[in-house]
């Protein structure tokens, strides 16, 4: 996931491109896309090899509001699917590879629309809660600054609460910060920044001196064991950002979703009399596979 502040024109959506095939990102999150119409249909042809998912924001009748904002999904072909969508702005909710994986952008405290923060985050929650933390990822910029305060987990009245320490390169928190995580524990995602490794800047101005660690990976504590560290990778040059892009490894996921009976594609391979692989036919091959579908890299 990557804050890119306003895809600018045709040159960085190309190395947006670009930068996704170079680091074999399966899918790739945007905040604060900044689409008109134009620009849509112009990222649609750029990524016309790939399936891309847009909310922009709704038209209302602040200019201001609705020309900024918004979030994007790029995947590969076939391993993403669209959710129901979601009712707030500047959220995003898809399918990919059996998890149920959420994007949103959260204005910072600052901003004259910081009352619809509320709003957005009890549709992050509803979204987790219908789906199950342990089959939930949550990708946000919440421009919330939450220090090394630790997640905290409720097991439930028999159970004693678990705590996830962490250590970051910024250890002050704030107001919104606060609440970000206490929104987060309440429906038992941990925000995987700063657990395994300490949590690295990801906004970082390159005019001024303005660092701090605004965008978290969340997932449900049993998905901790099948993701890696939070990654960071600095593109803020090649795509005109302050925000460095973050992501993450997860394993075990499922295949690609089996093609529906009566599908164009079905129907294609019935006709050319494509047949059905049989694993014991073939062990070695299909040992193969199996050992490269476990592992993916989203980007996320």
């Amino acid at each position: 996931m990557v804050n890119i502040n306003g895809m600018k024109d045709v040159t960085v959506m190309e190395r947006l491109k670009q930068l996704m095939c170079d680091e074999k990102m399966e899918v790739l999150f945007v905040t604060e896309a900044h689409l008109s119409r134009e620009k849509q249909k112009t990222l649609e042809k750029v990524f016309s090899g790939w399936d891309v998912f847009v909310r922009g924001r709704k038209k209302k009748k602040n200019k201001q509001y609705q020309q900024r904002g918004g979030v994007v999904c790029i995947a590969e072909k076939g391993v993403v699917s669209a959710e129901k969508e979601c009712v707030c702005d500047d959220i995003l909710c898809v399918k990919w590879r059996g998890l149920c994986v959420v994007c949103a952008y959260f204005v910072p405290a600052t901003s004259p629309f910081q009352k619809r923060n509320q709003k957005r985050m009890v549709e992050l929650q509803q979204r987790v809660l219908e789906y199950g933390a342990q089959r939930t990822l949550v990708l946000t910029d919440a421009n919330a600054w939450i220090g090394e305060e630790p997640s905290v987990i409720d097991r439930g009245p028999e159970h004693e609460e678990r705590v996830y320490p962490r250590s970051s390169v910024k250890p002050e928190s704030n107001t919104q910060g606060e609440w970000f995580l206490s929104s987060m524990n309440s429906v038992n995602l941990v925000v995987l920044n700063g657990l395994k490794s300490i949590a690295e800047h990801t906004f970082d101005h390159p005019g001024r001196d303005a660092k701090s660690v605004v965008d978290f990976i969340a997932g449900g504590c049993e998905m901790l064991e099948r993701m890696s560290d939070v990654f960071y990778t600095d593109c803020r040059e090649g795509l005109c950002t302050d925000h460095v892009l973050i992501g993450v490894e997860v394993w075990g996921l499922e295949e690609k979703a089996e093609r529906k009976e009566g599908s164009k594609e079905a129907r294609a391979e019935k006709a050319y009399g494509v047949p059905q692989s049989n694993p014991k036919e073939r062990p070695v091959l299909e040992s193969f596979k199996r050992s490269v579908q476990k592992k993916f890299r989203p980007f996320l």
